[in-house]
């Protein structure tokens, strides 16, 4: 333990409040949209690995309080902001309703990401446990963060070039990404016998006038973002299309069903990685396959060009003839324990 607390104590803090740091990251948000923040206490994940607690998101707007991000909770705000639904007036992280990203975080400096990989000075570096850092670039109001497919695929191509990590839940991708913030606990059980206590987060490093565009990333980084944007005609997500061609709430409920397909696929094994609007999978039916090999299926998601359904591509013969449907119907059973 002594090893950890003197890695610990040789950077120096720096004094920053979870309200400072909401205040400066979503400075210049219009009245129809909100952050989203979640707090927590205990560790977050069960014996198994598996995430112990559902996102409860709580929205919040420049000059709010922030008592429910206590010093004793795991306390998280997402790296974008977000619209109301239209239909139930619900503040959700959900990429149907983006607005704009407000921060590009790099998770796991020190430990899985090297520190001569960052190009740019940071906005903020946030120690989140023993020698384990979050960087934190924050961005201006550009054509690039307001536009989903521009800043969803940054993200992308930032995890395609190994800059910052992937978890393994689909929904922590892209514009949905979370960072912890300053002022607050990593409640890991690993980390409470390692210490005796909770690993205490902190604010290492705040230089807040650091800001930059979607564009500044991009080149600092050397991103290939085509890689990761579909154009319409592929059927690019387009948060408010589509919405006047289906009834009312229709096009929400499509979004939010195939997220929860995506959550037991990732429960049951099957997630493999995404590539911007496709999230490659291991095939329901593999077994059929005659090779029997896992690649080559690929989930697509639902966009205006697909009536919000999603799509579905497997490139083994024995599958030719299914659809997102038959994915659909696997993961209803799969989830009743019947597949």
């Amino acid at each position: 333990m002594s090893a950890v607390v003197s890695r610990r104590r040789s950077v120096a803090g720096v004094s920053i409040t979870n309200q400072q740091f909401l205040n400066t990251m979503f400075n210049d948000m219009p009245d129809c949209v909100a952050a989203m923040t979640c707090s927590f206490s205990g560790d977050p994940f069960d014996d198994s690995g598996d995430r112990k607690f559902k996102w409860h998101a709580k929205p919040w707007r420049p000059g709010t309080a922030t008592l429910h991000l206590r010093s004793t909770t795991n306390n998280y705000v997402c790296i974008s902001n977000f619209t109301p639904d239209p239909d139930t007036g619900q503040w959700r992280r959900r990429k149907a309703q983006f607005s704009r990203m407000h921060a590009l975080m790099l998770d796991d400096i020190g430990t899985k990401i090297a520190k001569n990989k960052i190009r740019l000075p940071l906005s903020a570096l946030i120690e989140t446990s023993p020698g384990n850092f979050q960087g934190w670039h924050f961005l201006a109001k550009s054509p690039g963060s307001c536009d989903f497919a521009t800043a969803d695929a940054t993200l992308k191509a930032m995890i395609a070039s190994k800059l910052t990590a992937d978890g393994a839940d689909p929904g922590m991708n892209g514009v949905t990404r979370v960072g912890r913030l300053p002022v607050g606990v990593n409640g890991k059980e690993k980390y409470v016998r390692q210490l005796g206590h909770p690993f205490q987060c902190r604010a290492v490093a705040w230089n807040p006038e650091r800001r930059y565009s979607i564009e500044d990333i991009v080149k600092a980084y050397k991103l290939n973002i085509n890689a990761h944007t579909h154009t319409r005609t592929s059927g690019s997500y387009s948060p408010s299309g589509a919405r006047n061609r289906l009834p009312r709430g229709e096009a929400t409920k499509r979004v939010n069903e195939f997220e929860r397909m995506m959550k037991r696929l990732a429960d049951g094994g099957l997630y493999l990685a995404s590539r911007g609007a496709w999230h490659d999978i291991i095939c329901p039916w593999v077994d059929e396959h005659t090779d029997a090999k896992v690649g080559g299926s690929a989930l697509y998601i639902p966009a205006a060009s697909n009536d919000w359904l999603g799509g579905f591509k497997c490139h083994h013969g024995h599958c030719e003839h299914r659809t997102v449907g038959d994915v659909y119907r696997f993961t209803h059973l799969l989830a009743q324990g019947a597949a």
